[in-house]
C-alpha cells in the first residue's frame, strides 16, 4: 500500500474510531451513497443499527421494540422506502432481518421469525399506503445462507405476507 494509492485494510482494528470518539450516527439513521463501480447497483442506502437480535424478554418488556424490531429501525426503513420512492428507484433489496448476519440456529427462533414478519408487514404497509405514488417495481428480500428447510419456511412467510399484493400497472 505504500505509494500505490491503495488503502491498507488488512487491520480493521487500527481503522476503527477510538472508543471515546463521538458517534456520528444513531440507530435508525439513514445515509445514501452513490456508486458507479458496482454491477447493477447505483445507490446504497445504509441503515444504522446495533446488529443484535434481541431476546424474547427484551422485546416483550421494552417499548422500544415492535415485533422484535427496534422502532428506530422501522422508522429508518420507512425513510429508505420514502427516498427510494421519491427518487424513482425501481428495484430495492432489503436484508430480511435488518441484521448483518443471522446464525442458522437463530434463524428459526421465535424472535427471528417475529422480526422478519414485522419487517415484511412494514414494507407491505408502506407499499399499500403509497400504491399510486410509488416507483418501486421490485422489492427483493435478502436472506443469509440457510438450510433448505429454513429457507422454505421464510419463502412461505414472504409469500404469505404479500399474498394478495400483486399490483400490475
Amino acid at each position: 500500500a505504500s505509494g500505490s494509492g491503495d488503502a491498507d485494510f488488512t487491520s480493521t482494528e487500527t481503522n476503527r474510531p477510538a472508543q471515546d470518539a463521538p458517534m456520528l450516527f444513531s440507530e435508525g439513521d439513514v445515509f445514501v451513497t452513490r456508486h458507479s463501480n458496482l454491477y447493477k447497483v447505483h445507490l446504497l442506502m445504509h441503515l444504522i443499527g446495533n446488529n443484535k437480535l434481541p431476546s424474547e424478554e427484551e422485546c416483550r418488556e421494552n417499548p422500544k421494540y415492535k415485533g422484535g424490531v427496534e422502532v428506530t429501525l422501522l422508522e429508518g426503513l420507512e425513510r429508505i422506502l420514502d427516498v427510494a420512492s421519491d427518487c424513482g428507484v425501481g428495484n430495492l433489496s432489503i436484508p430480511l432481518f435488518l441484521l448483518g448476519s443471522v446464525s442458522p440456529s437463530a434463524a428459526m427462533s421465535t424472535p427471528c421469525i417475529q422480526r422478519a414478519t414485522t419487517i415484511l408487514k412494514a414494507v407491505r404497509a408502506y407499499l399499500a399506503k403509497k400504491k399510486e405514488n410509488c416507483d418501486l417495481r421490485t422489492v427483493q428480500f435478502i436472506v443469509p445462507p440457510l438450510s433448505v428447510e429454513v429457507y422454505r419456511h421464510y419463502r412461505q412467510l414472504i409469500l404469505n405476507a404479500f399474498q394478495n399484493c400483486l399490483v400490475i400497472k
